[in-house]
């Protein structure tokens, strides 16, 4: 297994409404089209993707690195909607939860068995 020291959570930037209704592995095949298909990537670039709903599903197997981040995608940092001056949010729940997301790798069983925080709810889903 490869030594995994960081976490980037990556956004596919699709609309509130995308799929909806759908199951996260129709979406999840959906977005390894978009990688495979119109990038040329050899699978999907997401090692787990996280449905807005909260559901997680694996994507690109975790000993393979994600094909997203080569290079590392200097602005992820900027992307977070949650920081977004008007966003519909409450922040201290959300800064909650993204430090949980960093400790992930801390967690005893990682990264095989990760218990994934719960997101906290938005005024807009």
């Amino acid at each position: 297994m490869r030594h995994i020291n960081e976490i980037i959570i990556h956004c596919t930037a699709t609309p509130q409404d995308w799929r909806k209704g759908q199951r996260t592995s129709t979406k999840v095949k959906e977005v390894t089209r978009w990688h495979v298909e119109d990038r040329g990537w050899s699978d999907i670039g997401y090692t787990y993707l996280i449905d807005r709903d909260g559901t997680v599903q694996e994507g690109r197997p975790i000993h393979r690195a994600g094909a997203h981040v080569k290079g590392r995608n200097g602005l992820l940092a900027a992307s977070d909607w949650t920081q977004v001056a008007d966003a519909p949010v409450d922040r201290a729940a959300w800064a909650d939860y993204r430090q949980a997301l960093r400790n992930i790798t801390s967690q005893a069983g990682f990264p095989e068995n990760i218990i994934w925080p719960t997101q906290p709810r938005s005024h807009l889903f």
